[in-house]
């Protein structure tokens, strides 16, 4: 008799717990695409570098590909910085929030930074 007015204890106890506890809450992360393009021609910039930060600290990083084209897929909510840049242009910053179950999009247009020609006349050793 004992036993079984423990058992019915028990599975009230279970029950009510079971229906009156939270439900778990559900996060879904945000995406970020974009494009990185030369400023003068509009062409996409293959091998870009483009850097996720948040509180001056690197998240994630990525390359463009032949379409100039990069992606930041389940970003945590929150605010952030993408940086894009390469090697003979410019770096680019822009500033996102991210935001539950959305994809934000953030285009790059690159200046490019002249190299200076280098020549026998340039080169002085005297």
């Amino acid at each position: 008799m004992l036993l079984r007015n423990l058992t019915r204890i028990f599975v009230l106890i279970f029950i009510s717990l079971f229906l009156y506890s939270c439900p778990p809450e559900i996060t879904l992360h945000g995406d970020i695409t974009g494009v990185v393009t030369d400023a003068v021609t509009s062409e996409p910039v293959q091998g870009a570098f483009a850097e996720l930060i948040q509180s001056y600290v690197k998240i994630d990083s990525t390359y463009t590909g032949s379409d100039g084209a990069y992606i930041f897929k389940n970003v945590t909510t929150g605010e952030y910085e993408i940086q894009a840049s390469k090697y003979s242009y410019g770096t680019r910053k822009e500033n996102v929030t991210v935001v539950s179950a959305k994809t934000h999009t953030i285009d790059f247009a690159l200046n490019k930074i002249p190299l200076p020609e280098i020549s026998p006349e340039y080169l002085d050793f005297c």
